[in-house]
């Protein structure tokens, strides 16, 4: 057994911001995360973008800096920083070499907590970069099938749209917007991750910068699942709902379906978890080998596990051509049913376990991963060495308790499916067959990206 337990060194500040590391001396490097416990889904939905809008002009619009001051301040000290805004938290990541760790801090102080001078022109800029992505959305079928997959998933509330905001949105985002969010991720608690080469000299000085900034709300640790959830509303499929976007042009279908399933820290996540890696995990599991492999039928196909605060949702995605849509789509169907009906062999149980073993060591093969362990452990509630535990778990599980588990966590016969491609010909051929209990065409100029 590979061993990934950690030892998470835990400190506070003086003014009660916490900070977690994992200590290793092996490369005189930091990594180092200030991460806010909520992210995009506080925004109003009728500013949607606001944080993306902030993410730039944070970097390229404050008057306060020469244009491009910031990347050369970085550049010369060979660090980066970057701002990454998703539903569940709002990050400031960045790494550095242990002898500039404190001109680094010092660069992200004045970011985040100095005063800003908005220039109007890159704030146009910065707009129309948003408005450069809704149009990616739509051009890109993997990009749109996952933006209306979310937008149904989340009843077409803030959490499900594109992070980037709608057209709009973002035409009603002002230069005081991004004043008024500043002030509030000013007055909003966060905490702080850092892996690497850090010692008492690296957190004295994280003392000294940072303790002056008081909050006015509390810090503590806000509860998966509680305020959170309550913001939020999940779509629960009756049957096999079908929304499309018809591209007459296209000779490929983009297909992505899939369900929620339980919150990340439910204690049956590690099986839903072991199903991901054996049905589609990867290019060596059941579904890239029947859809793939044996017949050819799309370049990829996959399965993944997204998580957030409040639930997981398990998908499947892959692209075949439009002649061979209804053909693999209801094969993958079936067989997406016969194995959660029955049990996993003991050989393929055991091929599984191996492949996450062997591959579970990249999970901590660098520092970055190291303190993004840190920050899902912290953002969804994972115990302490989640990885370690998930390993020793799957390795006593048997075929029987597996199936059992999967047969309450995921159901075959409630999905909401995503096509985009030339859905015509596919469209009569699922009527023939009376397939599927709803269908839904998404092409109305009313939909989110609008």
């Amino acid at each position: 057994m590979i061993n990934f337990e950690y030892k998470k060194d835990q400190k506070t500040l003086s003014n009660g911001i916490p900070i977690y590391g994992i200590k290793d001396n092996s490369v005189p490097i930091i990594h180092f995360a200030l991460v806010f416990r909520s992210g995009v889904i506080e925004e109003p939905i009728e500013k949607k973008g606001i944080y993306s809008i902030l993410s730039h002009m944070i970097f390229r619009g404050n008057r306060g800096f020469q244009k491009d001051f910031i990347d050369r301040e970085l550049d010369s000290i060979g660090a980066s920083l970057k701002m990454i805004a998703s539903g569940d938290e709002l990050s400031f990541l960045g790494n550095v070499s242990k002898e500039n760790f404190n001109k680094f801090l010092q660069i992200l102080y004045s970011l985040l907590f100095k005063e800003y001078e908005w220039d109007k022109e890159e704030f146009k800029i910065a707009k129309a970069r948003a408005l450069d992505q809704l149009v990616m959305i739509k051009e890109d079928d993997s990009y749109l099938s996952a933006a209306i997959f979310s937008y149904i998933l989340f009843e077409g509330k803030n959490y499900g749209l594109p992070s980037t905001g709608t057209k709009s949105s973002l035409k009603k985002i002002t230069i005081s917007d991004l004043d008024r969010y500043i002030k509030i991720l000013r007055e909003k608690p966060f905490f702080i991750t850092i892996s690497g080469d850090y010692d008492k000299d690296e957190l004295s000085f994280m003392d000294k910068t940072l303790s002056q900034i008081q909050f006015n709300e509390k810090s503590e640790k806000t509860s998966p699942n509680t305020e959170i959830s309550e913001k939020i509303d999940l779509y629960e499929p009756q049957g096999l709902e079908l929304y499309y976007y018809h591209k007459p042009d296209r000779t490929q279908t983009q297909i992505l379906l899939g369900q929620t399933s339980i919150p990340p820290i439910k204690k049956d996540i590690y099986i839903l978890m072991l199903f991901n890696k054996y049905f589609g995990g990867d290019f060596t599991s059941l579904m890239a080998q029947e859809i793939r492999e044996k017949r050819g039928w799309s370049y990829y196909a996959q399965s993944e596990i997204t998580t957030y605060h409040h639930a997981t949702t398990f998908s499947m995605e892959y692209a075949p051509f439009t002649d061979k849509t209804v053909e693999s789509f209801t094969y993958l169907m079936e067989l997406y049913k016969k194995e959660l009906s029955t049990e996993i062999s003991q050989k393929n149980l055991d091929f599984t376990i191996k492949k996450i073993v062997k591959r579970s060591y990249f999970k901590f093969s660098t520092l970055l991963r190291k303190m993004n362990a840190l920050i899902n452990s912290e953002i969804y509630g994972y115990p302490e060495n989640f990885y370690q535990q998930y390993l020793e778990k799957i390795e006593s599980l048997e075929p029987n308790f597996i199936q059992n588990v999967l047969s309450k966590l995921l159901s075959p016969e409630k999905q909401i499916v995503v096509m985009v491609g030339n859905m015509e010909p596919i469209l009569a051929q699922f009527r023939e067959l009376n397939y599927f209990s709803k269908v839904v065409c998404m092409n109305d100029e009313s939909w989110m990206l609008n």
